[in-house]
């Protein structure tokens, strides 16, 4: 089932619950002060007009006097005040927002978290209940809160988002309107002093708000929104399959098959092997689970003691066509007969594999084995990356030191030049086998 099925399936048990189920509308953009909530505010300006009950449910307006000034005349429900770690938060009133029950309500920032006392975790949550009742909601939301989005903005701009909401949610909205602007003119509306204060604008600067990161930002934004729009105009043929383990690292994986499945409009399945053996990452496997389900796949549980047998002929059965897994670039060259991708490739060469190079952190590469399908989302160096590369250095070292005190023995014990030489040669060899890298090759032969 792909992402579009799963949100069309969502919408449609919901009004079998329910009659006249709420519509979802979120104002999409890349950046805070591109007009998301202006734009929700001037749309419903336009509903009032036309006579429908719309209320503001909870507005975030940064202390932008034009925010402020558009949001008159529109009736807000009052919003409950939490406390915590001795301060009080103001938080949206899903309660009262019930109890009031308008044709619309806006609330904004969808990927907001609550504060452990409120009903639900996550705003996204709440909206879903308003829909269920009926109620209509206009809400916001910025591109970089897609979980399926997650590592590529964590390796390109090195953010880690915490804030994250399902794909599927997004997926589901009946509109979804891109609120765009160019990088340039969002920066000159921030030095101005129309998104933050004034004091936190040099510090956005610095940081966030630099045109390369806008503009990294503002692509996704654009592509998102096109395979929305072919998502919703093709129907899917393909199948494609990701591989689910208890790995950390997996999560990569499973965020690199999502998109995967929306670009080839393909229905999304993930499988995992149980067997009868005690599993230490069983906790890691269960949030990786959840995390498949959250992007739209179908999971599939499987039993045996040869995961590869097991997936392959579950493969077969279900015509998949593509299958997604996940494997360390640092495998040792006599490991490689024993992986799962071998395996896998091996009894099922007829489907198109793709490998997800899990390790690496600023670098999602896939490949394709069994064509000519190769994707780069680069990104800048990262801090571990910088720090392998110094363990690799300081492998180099170690080896070239430790040939060097076999060289010296050898000569000590009057041993024939030639084998000292030999004793290098093997150093090398020893480089090129853990390192796998021309680079650091010619490092330790020079």
């Amino acid at each position: 089932m792909n992402q579009n099925e799963r949100a069309s399936r969502y919408l449609k048990d919901a009004n079998l619950e329910t009659s006249g189920r709420g519509k979802l509308k979120i104002f999409f953009g890349y950046a805070a002060g591109v007009g998301k909530t202006y734009s929700m505010l001037a749309e419903a300006q336009d509903l009032k007009q036309e006579g429908q009950d719309v209320i503001i449910g909870y507005l975030e307006d940064h202390g932008r006097a034009d925010t402020r000034n558009l949001a008159r005349g529109l009736e807000s429900i009052p919003v409950k005040k939490e406390s915590y770690k001795g301060m009080y938060l103001q938080e949206f009133n899903l309660d009262g927002a019930l109890e009031r029950h308008p044709q619309t309500i806006l609330v904004d920032e969808l990927a907001h978290t609550n504060t452990k006392k409120s009903r639900h975790l996550k705003r996204y949550q709440d909206i879903q209940e308003l829909l269920t009742a009926g109620i209509n909601v206009y809400t916001t939301l910025n591109v970089q809160h897609l979980e399926s989005l997650h590592d590529i903005i964590f390796e390109q701009l090195n953010v880690d988002i915490q804030e994250r909401v399902p794909d599927y949610i997004f997926d589901m909205a009946n509109q979804v309107k891109l609120i765009d602007i160019e990088p340039n003119d969002l920066i000159n509306r921030l030095k101005i002093g129309k998104i933050y204060a004034r004091n936190h604008i040099r510090q956005a600067l610095a940081n966030f708000f630099k045109s390369e990161n806008l503009t990294t930002l503002r692509e996704l934004a654009l592509r998102k929104m096109t395979l929305r729009l072919a998502t919703n105009s093709k129907v899917g043929t393909d199948r494609l399959l990701v591989c689910l383990s208890g790995s950390k690292s997996n999560e990569r994986v499973i965020r690199s098959a999502a998109q995967m499945a929306q670009a080839f409009n393909s229905d999304f399945i993930a499988v995992y092997v149980k067997n009868n053996q005690f599993n230490k990452w069983e906790e890691n496997l269960n949030n990786n689970i959840s995390l498949a389900h959250q992007l739209g796949a179908k999971v599939i549980k499987l039993q045996g003691e040869n995961p590869a047998l097991q997936i392959t002929e579950y493969a077969k059965e279900s015509s998949v066509t593509k299958i997604v897994l996940g494997a360390s670039p640092y495998k040792k060259i006599w490991q490689t007969r024993s992986t799962l991708v071998y395996q896998i490739g091996y009894l099922l060469p007829e489907v198109d594999e793709y490998v997800i190079n899990s390790a690496k952190t600023n670098l999602n590469q896939v490949q394709h084995l069994n064509g000519t399908f190769l994707t780069h989302f680069k990104g800048s160096l990262s801090k571990s990356g910088s720090k392998r590369m110094a363990k690799n250095m300081l492998m180099i070292s170690s080896i070239i030191l430790g040939s060097t005190v076999v060289g010296k023995l050898l000569i000590f014990a009057q041993v024939p030049l030639v084998n000292v030489v030999l004793v290098y040669m093997l150093g090398i060899m020893l480089c090129a086998i853990n390192l796998k890298d021309q680079v650091y090759g010619f490092l330790s032969a020079f």
